[in-house]
């Protein structure tokens, strides 16, 4: 009774004794997969376990033995079966939507002017938005119902609520006497039961509905207590909504089919479900001939197709083709729509084939063109879905072996700050694997980068420095997304700053050989001045007044000279000194002095003249 189930086993089923393998083969399949689920069950409690974790046992057990591979393989897995669930889910329900709903509402549309146009886009994108709500009506209800629940007991609701289905489906099938209005008023109680004692509870422990007012008031009342209605006691709460479910159910769809009339196409219709199979003749009479059917068949299915079912048909039936009766036709004009109802939808197979309905040659090919249309561009659609999805998985894989393979480390945070990517040079700057990065806040992880810098939203380079002595140039980059987040690039720099100050100072020495022939110059006149007054000291032979005044122009000669030396060597020191890391308050125009000072006795400065006027800069 599930929506894929029911889908593949009735919508699509070809041959009946598809069915009657099913009919062991399903049930065995099921057994062989719990009797994997009891080790794991009593693992988990044995383990110290309560039910209530029941659904991350797979998990918990193998974590809790440090085998995290396994736990990994594991979550992969369920990951992986989630997914499939919720394709092959969302794909049905779709599915089911555009044929029954949706084709048959469009078909009414046919002769509109512009039908035809609007026709592509229409199909494609009522089937995508069905799949996306039916994707996001699950993601609501996992976000607002399902964190209060465990996996199985969201489960169960979904049974009880396939349960509702069953009194119809099961005696549509072997009772004729049913018919439309039983049906519906019996769904609908059922679903009133279910919605009132299973969804009533969970919408008001979840906080959608208000704990106060009168609906608390009818819902803890003895009589209309959903966990006790009619204050039936003793049975849990699955059993206590199946039974009034059920009794409900049952008890309209049999009364109100016995107390009102069946339409002429409720008969047709139960004969139909009932004797699908049966090789039983009807006595009803077909305006279609075999060849009729056959070229109708191959205007959906191909004409190949259709004379394959047509010949399998009169094989199985051991017909003469050319003498084959009213009744035969008429089981083969029900053979024919049911094929097609797997391919269009049981709405528009009847349409095709309901002899009421008068269709001139036109309005049939008409309608033959634009379902052939349907189908076609329903097929074109998953082609070109099929063909996004492999464009996609390859853009990932090779976005991601990029990013892997970037010589830097690049992170990216969600809004709240928590790390959803690190790749593998991350763990080599930081030594810190994936696994243990993964989820974590960023600034807690690497107490190096500030919290502001990630709450600026403008991009933004900074140069840090690790307790671990490391030096890291780090680049924040938003995400252009309404959801946040950012991108953290993080480069080890480290070598490249200790590379860069000995290239400073290499480029300070090597400066200092081309100032060495101007510097030598300059040191040496004032060397050879000094030399020649002390020789002319040394040999002075006048009167000692003449003597004493030559002597002290003399020394003070030599002191201008041994100044400027001083000089020179004071300006080559702080030139060539290496510099600290410290930065202190300095004065421009001493700066600029000490420079052009020392440029001066370069040669190539020899002829230039070099004037400073700095005015009053500090």
């Amino acid at each position: 009774f599930l929506p894929r189930q029911f889908h593949v086993a009735v919508v699509e089923n070809s041959d009946v004794s598809h069915v009657s393998k099913a009919m062991w083969l399903f049930p065995l399949y099921l057994f062989l997969i719990n009797i994997f689920v009891m080790p794991v069950a009593f693992g988990g409690l044995l383990l110290g376990g309560s039910q209530a974790e029941a659904d991350s046992f797979v998990l918990t057990i193998p974590l809790s033995q440090g085998k995290h591979l396994l736990t990994l393989f594991a979550f992969i897995g369920g990951f992986s079966a989630a997914t499939s669930m919720v394709i092959v889910e969302s794909l049905a329900l779709s599915t089911m939507v555009m044929n029954s709903l949706v084709m048959p509402g469009m078909y009414k549309f046919n002769k509109m002017q512009g039908f035809q146009a609007m026709l592509p886009w229409v199909i494609i994108n009522v089937k995508r938005i069905t799949i996306l709500g039916c994707v996001f009506l699950g993601y609501f209800f996992a976000v607002f119902i399902g964190e209060f629940y465990s996996l199985v007991d969201i489960g169960l609701k979904s049974f009880e609520a396939v349960t509702i289905f069953a009194p119809s489906i099961l005696l549509g099938l072997y009772w004729k006497k049913g018919n439309r209005n039983g049906a519906i008023a019996g769904i609908a109680a059922g679903f009133i039961i279910w919605f009132y004692t299973l969804i009533m509870p969970a919408l008001l422990k979840s906080g959608i509905l208000n704990q106060e007012g009168i609906l608390v008031y009818i819902l803890n009342s003895d009589i209309l207590n959903p966990q006790a209605l009619f204050s039936l006691k003793g049975l849990d709460k699955w059993s206590h909504s199946l039974f009034w479910g059920l009794l409900f159910n049952v008890t309209l769809y049999v009364g109100i089919s016995l107390f009102t009339r069946q339409r002429g196409e409720d008969e047709r219709q139960a004969l139909l479900f009932v004797d699908s199979y049966s090789p039983k003749l009807i006595t009803v009479q077909s305006s279609y001939s075999i060849n009729q059917i056959e070229d109708i068949l191959g205007q959906y299915i191909g004409k190949s197709e259709a004379k394959y079912i047509v010949y399998n048909f009169i094989r199985k039936n051991n017909i003469d083709r050319e003498s084959i009766s009213h009744n035969e036709i008429l089981r083969l004009r029900d053979e024919a729509e049911r094929v097609l109802s797997g391919a269009l939808g049981s709405a528009i197979a009847t349409i095709i084939f309901e002899d009421k309905f008068t269709l001139t040659a036109q309005e049939r090919g008409d309608l033959s063109s634009s379902i052939k249309q349907m189908t076609d561009t329903l097929r074109l659609s998953r082609q070109e879905l099929a063909e996004a999805n492999r464009d996609l998985a390859y853009l990932k894989e090779f976005s991601e072996n990029i990013i892997e393979s970037a010589p830097v480390g690049i992170v990216t945070v969600d809004s709240g700050l928590r790390i959803k990517y690190w790749n593998r040079h991350m763990e080599t700057i930081t030594n810190i694997k994936k696994t243990n990065a993964s989820d974590k806040i960023i600034t807690e992880l690497l107490p190096w980068i500030n919290r502001e810098m990630l709450t600026v939203g403008r991009q933004e380079e900074i140069i840090v420095k690790a307790a671990s002595l490391k030096t890291f140039k780090v680049n924040i980059s938003p995400f252009k997304d309404p959801s946040g987040g950012f991108v953290v690039i993080i480069e080890n720099i480290t070598e490249k700053i200790k590379m860069e100050e000995q290239l400073m100072q290499t480029s300070k020495l090597a400066s200092l050989g081309k100032l060495t022939a101007g510097i030598s110059h300059e040191i040496g006149n004032p060397l050879a001045s000094i030399s020649s007054l002390v020789q002319e000291l040394k040999s002075l032979k006048t009167e000692p007044e003449e003597s004493a005044e030559f002597t002290e122009d003399s020394l003070n000669t030599v002191n201008i000279h041994i100044d400027r030396i001083a000089r020179i060597v004071r300006s080559l020191g702080d030139f060539a000194r290496t510099s600290s890391a410290e930065k202190i308050p300095s004065k421009i125009s001493e700066i600029i002095d000490r420079t052009v000072n020392l440029v001066k006795y370069d040669k190539r400065f020899k002829n230039i003249r070099l004037t400073t006027d700095i005015g009053n800069i500090p």
